[in-house]
C-alpha cells in the first residue's frame, strides 16, 4: 500500500480518467521506493505516528548504530550476536537520536563486528505525521511523478538532474536524516 494516495497524483497531474490508474500506482510505487532509498526516510502505509517496528542486524564500531528506516522513535532491544545474545539493553541504558542508536552517555563506542547487534526499534514517519519533512518528502514524489509522467522516457535520476530544485530538496531531507 502506498503512502502517497492515487487520486492525490491524479489531482496534482490533472488527470480524471482511469485508463492509466495501473501504470500511475507502478510510477508511484517506483518514485516512492527511490525517494525513500535516497533519502534514508521511511514512510508507514499504517495510521499510526510512532513508526512501526523493525528487526535489523547492524555493524558494530563507532559511537552510534545507524539503522535503515528513520527516524528511530524508540529502541526496545539491542542484542549482542557474539556474546550469546546478551541482551545489551538490560545492562545498559540505551538512548537514541533520529539517526542513530548510542549509550547512554554518548562517548563510549559500539565494539567492532560486522552485523554484531540485533536491534529491535520503532522508526519511520506515520502517514499522519505533519513534520516538514514528511510534507516535503510528499511535495517532491508528486514533483518527480509530474516530470516523470509528462518526460516519461525519464529516468528518477535523470529528473533530478535536470530539476536542481528537487535535487536539492532530497539532497536536504537525506542530510538532515543523517545527521540529526
Amino acid at each position: 500500500m502506498s503512502w502517497l494516495r492515487l487520486n492525490t497524483v491524479k489531482q496534482f497531474l490533472q488527470i480524471s480518467h482511469t485508463a492509466e490508474d495501473d501504470a500511475l500506482r507502478m510510477l508511484v510505487e517506483g518514485v516512492e521506493a527511490a525517494l525513500s532509498l535516497a533519502t534514508n526516510i521511511h514512510l508507514s502505509t499504517t495510521a499510526h505516528t510512532d513508526g512501526e517496528e523493525f528487526t535489523e542486524d547492524l555493524d558494530g564500531g563507532g559511537l552510534g548504530l545507524r539503522p535503515k528506516y528513520l527516524p528511530i522513535r524508540s529502541v526496545s532491544a539491542v542484542l549482542d550476536r557474539e556474546n550469546d545474545d546478551e541482551d545489551i539493553t538490560d545492562s545498559e541504558t540505551i538512548d537514541h537520536t533520529p539517526s542513530r542508536i548510542v549509550r547512554e552517555d554518548d562517548e563510549s563506542e559500539w565494539d567492532d563486528g560486522v552485523q554484531r547487534y540485533r536491534v529491535t526499534y520503532r522508526g519511520g514517519y506515520g502517514v499522519s505525521d505533519t513534520d516538514r519533512e514528511v510534507a516535503s518528502l510528499k511535495l517532491v514524489a508528486l514533483q518527480v511523478c509530474h516530470q516523470i509522467y509528462h518526460g516519461r522516457d525519464t529516468a528518477f535520476d535523470d529528473v533530478l538532474k535536470a530539476n536542481t530544485g528537487l535535487a536539492a530538496q532530497v539532497s536536504r531531507l537525506s542530510l538532515k536524516q543523517r545527521f540529526a
